[in-house]
């Protein structure tokens, strides 16, 4: 018996519909990371849901389901409607919100991605990856003191995060790049000045 055949039979006998197959079979497509195969399961989910009252949080969950696979793939502008769609259904669910901004990072939309990370840490002071990735977006930004701050929170909610300690290291070491390289172009600047008198 395959896979969806056992989902079948699994989730009739529990009531379920078969949007609430085609969800799950999403999900794990999804983990898997066949992102082909997931969003062709989450398309017949929205159509089975079509005509039917899913609940409000697994039709959310399609949407953020669908986006992520289509952020995989580069369907940037499809990730988008989908987390949009997510974000209209409940727009107090953080994953939602972090989710956007995981696709607005792909995107290089930095500052974006940031406010969306916001967002969704207002929502859950406690979204530990949420706090991470406002810290990565504002390092990317090349607003290395914010992104400082950030990781610093996050060990201060997570003392035993093994990414917040890399993540400072490696912004104090651009730091550090950063003020090498003004030095140089002083030292290059002050020297073609001398040479030319």
């Amino acid at each position: 018996m395959d896979l969806i055949s056992n989902l079948v039979g699994r989730l009739s006998g529990k009531g379920s519909s078969n949007f609430d197959v085609y969800l799950e079979q999403g999900r794990i497509e999804l983990e898997a990371r066949d992102f082909h195969k997931a969003v062709e399961y989450l398309g017949k989910a929205f159509k089975e849901a079509e005509g039917r009252r899913p609940s409000k949080r697994s039709l959310q969950w399609a949407h953020i389901y669908a986006g992520k696979a289509e952020y995989s793939l580069r369907n940037y502008s499809e990730s988008e409607k989908h987390f949009d769609l997510a974000i209209q259904i409940d727009p107090k669910f953080p994953t939602a919100w972090y989710s956007k901004g995981c696709s607005l990072m792909e995107q290089k939309s930095y500052e974006k991605a940031f406010k969306h990370f916001e967002k969704a840490y207002e929502l859950n002071t406690g979204f530990d990856d949420a706090l991470a990735s406002m810290g990565d977006a504002l390092f990317a930004m090349g607003e290395f003191e914010r992104a400082v701050e950030k990781y610093r929170m996050l060990l201060e909610v997570k003392p035993n995060s093994k990414y917040a300690p890399a993540q400072i290291e490696k912004v104090m070491e651009r730091m550090r790049q950063r003020e090498e390289d003004k030095k140089n172009a002083r030292d290059k600047k002050w020297m073609e000045g001398i040479l030319k008198k």
